[in-house]
């Protein structure tokens, strides 16, 4: 006995000791004295509720004796056991977000009534069901029930086929007709996908459904009316659950112009739906021909001989679809163009030590242009090259190559900058261009001004970037706060291209109160990266430089404007009364005055030697007067009067208020000063008298004060500040 025909046995004493461990001890047999109904196999269309039958002897449940342990019942799918009390089951038809089972026990289940509900059928419902009893230490099963749950397919749709390209394919319907040649082949394909089971697809032609017949899989057939063809049926099902099929027909007809205009359908049926059919997909035949010419000749004497010099009218007329006609009359002929480049613009190549290099300059012109390459000038100091239209470029060097292609096993540093690349053609002017080959560096983003907008208006944060190469789309980006910026409803990006660099444009279609303020360009190349603020300001707001400078303006102008005033008021009291000698006339009307005076150092006063003046109460007629050496007066000081007014006081000055205009300018520069040689000598710098409430007499004049000039201190200045306080 061989290997082979001792494997047989084995094999089915390993499969009945699974079963017998797996499998608990059951009286199928009797099975029947205790299930009173059994679940039956059933199919189901999706989102229906269906039942399982399950009832049992009520006696199993009523039996309360010493020692009998209560019946336990449980629904099993697949296998694999649901539970065996209402919650259990509840709990196994769950779903997420949903706040009730499918799953339920409906009835009175101490009457054995262990009916299983399955409210909303899916695809996951779908296997094999038994009601399984655990009773006196024993298992019994019911009956095993087979559920279905069927699933409408998709609305079905059509696609045609090019018969000699399957690959070219394009979807028909009622707005796209299916075009054919006449005599030729049509090729149409219907899918109706992700069906349970797969969809049966129908064909009719103008309503007229297609008679055919099938092979004996039922995957091919012949068409015989009311078009003659082939088709093929195919099922594909889904690799994974729920394993729903597609179902695909394809017809091939044969078609001629009398087909033109015909209505073509495709129809689903899915088992279970039968009352609710999906709609059709349809599409109409539109058919070509060829034309087909008449041509008809007539002679104005309608005789059917023609002879010389008749008048002969000859019509032509053609039929065919589609009815665009068109005609076509070709020749040779020979055409000299001049020499023109097909890029006329500066072109910019980069490169790195060492790498390959190939910069092409194309060119068109006939007869065909002889291109040569040479290095611009030193002289040249356009940092831009423009295409030369009616000469070459006057900045060419040295010649370094020849032909539309400039190329090099490995780029030395002595390569890189400006080529000229120029192409002659016989009879025609020279042109030439400019192209440059530059050395690959990280970006440098160009610093910017603030970018001034009104709320509501539209601006432009502009971002220049000087690159080789060009940074790519997504390294470029704009950010705020260190978050990146996305396009919105009220912002976009854009991009224009230069020679050597890019500029990257944020636009505001517009500007709301939260988009000032300050934002990043961000470029990033592959050889390194750069970044550069953006200020976005609002027109109408005044910057701190501009503040700073009304303020300093303002500033300036109260300055100048007090001067102005101190100048004026010195001025309104000066009195040109000296003569040499002073005298005073008549006494005035006593007054109490409050005297403050205050020596300061001053060298106008050329250290003067005041006389002192008689005792108190004695009149005295002439006054003490000194020359003076011309000086010129600056004004520092300023003095207030009894009505709040200021007076200006200027160095090198000596100001009386009961003598206003003490001093005079002489002819020769030189200055006079006369003191009163009434006023009593007073030693001391400030002196304070009360004011009494007793008038004095009107024939005496109160002196209240003199100041003395002994021992004056060289470069000294006097300053009289002297302020009614009662008259």
């Amino acid at each position: 006995m061989n290997r082979a025909q001792l494997q047989i046995p084995y094999l089915h004493c390993i499969a009945l000791y699974i079963f017998l461990i797996t499998v608990p001890r059951s009286r199928t047999d009797d099975s029947g004295d205790y299930f009173i109904q059994q679940p039956v196999s059933q199919s189901v269309t999706l989102n229906s509720t269906f039942t399982l039958a399950c009832r049992l002897r009520v006696g199993l449940f009523q039996d309360t004796g010493a020692g009998v342990q209560k019946p336990t019942v449980q629904w099993v799918r697949n296998k694999f056991g649901l539970g065996t009390t209402r919650e259990d089951i509840q709990e196994a038809g769950m779903e997420a977000n949903s706040i009730r089972s499918r799953y339920d026990l409906p009835y009175n289940l101490d009457e054995g009534q262990y009916d299983l509900q399955i409210r909303h059928a899916k695809s996951v419902d779908e296997g094999q069901y038994v009601c399984q009893l655990r009773y006196d230490q024993k298992t019994y099963f019911s009956q095993t029930a087979h559920v279905r749950v069927l699933v409408a397919s998709e609305v079905p749709m059509l696609v045609q086929t090019n018969i000699h390209n399957a690959e070219e394919i394009r979807r028909v319907g009622p707005q796209v007709s299916a075009t054919a040649t006449e005599g030729s082949y049509l090729r149409l394909h219907c899918f109706a996908k992700n069906g349970k089971p797969g969809a049966r697809l129908f064909w009719t032609l103008n309503g007229s459904p297609f008679m055919i017949v099938y092979n004996e899989d039922g995957t091919k057939g012949k068409i015989t009316s009311p078009i003659e063809g082939n088709v093929s049926i195919r099922s594909n099902p889904a690799k994974e659950p729920p394993f729903l099929v597609t179902t695909m027909s394809e017809i091939i007809v044969y078609v001629t112009k009398l087909h033109h205009g015909s209505n073509i359908q495709c129809t689903a049926q899915n088992e279970g739906y039968e009352n609710h059919p999906l709609q059709p997909a349809f599409t109409k035949l539109n058919i070509h021909y060829a034309p087909v010419v008449k041509m008809r000749v007539s002679s104005a004497t309608g005789r059917r001989n023609l002879l010389e010099n008749d008048v002969v009218t000859i019509r032509c007329s053609a039929e065919g679809r589609p009815d665009n006609f068109t005609w076509r009359l070709m020749t040779h002929t020979t055409i000299s163009d001049a020499p023109q480049f097909i890029n006329p613009n500066p072109v910019i190549y980069a490169g790195a030590l060492g790498e390959p290099l190939r910069m092409h300059c194309a060119i068109e012109g006939n007869p065909r242009p002889e291109v040569e390459w040479r290095l611009a000038s030193t002289a040249s100091t356009s940092p831009i090259a423009t295409a030369g239209v009616g000469g070459v470029f006057t900045g060419a060097g040295a010649l370094v190559g020849r032909g539309e292609v400039f190329a090099r096993e490995k780029i030395h540093e002595n390569d890189f900058g400006t080529y000229v690349c120029i192409a002659r053609s016989l009879g025609f002017p020279p042109v030439s261009k400019k192209v440059i080959l530059a050395k690959k560096s990280a970006p440098r983003i160009k610093p910017a001004e603030p970018v001034y907008a009104a709320i509501g208006a539209s601006a432009r944060l502009p971002c220049t970037i000087n690159a080789i190469p060009l940074p790519p789309p997504e390294g470029l980006l704009w950010f705020r706060r260190d978050i990146v910026l996305r396009p919105s409803s009220h912002r976009k990006f854009s991009t224009q291209e230069f020679l050597g660099g890019v500029v990257y444009v944020m636009s505001f279609t517009h500007v709301m109160s939260t988009d000032f303020g300050f934002y990043n360009c961000s470029a990033v190349n592959a050889y390194g990266s750069d970044s550069q603020t953006m200020e976005l300001r609002r027109d109408d707001e005044i910057s701190i430089s501009s503040l700073s400078g009304i303020l300093a303006a303002l500033v300036a102008a109260v300055f100048l404007a007090l001067l102005i005033f101190f100048c004026c008021r010195r001025r309104q009291y000066r009195k040109a009364r000296l003569k040499g000698n002073c005298a005073i006339a008549a006494l005035v009307r006593p007054r109490r005055t409050h005297l403050i005076a205050t020596v300061r150092s001053s060298s106008a006063l050329g250290n003067p030697h005041l006389q002192p003046s008689p005792a108190n109460g004695s009149v005295v007629g002439t006054d003490h007067c000194v020359s003076m050496r011309p000086f010129s007066p600056v004004c520092k000081y300023a003095l207030i009067d009894g009505s709040g007014q200021q007076i200006p006081v200027c160095t090198n000055v000596v100001t009386f208020a009961s003598h206003p205009g003490d001093f005079q300018l002489a002819e020769g520069g030189g200055t006079t000063l006369c003191i009163a040689s009434d006023y009593q000598p007073i030693p001391i710098n400030y002196v304070n008298l009360p004011v009494t409430e007793e008038a004095p007499s009107p024939t005496a004049l109160e002196r209240v004060g003199v100041v003395t000039a002994p021992d004056m201190p060289p470069d000294s200045d006097i300053i009289v500040n002297t302020q009614v306080t009662h008259v």
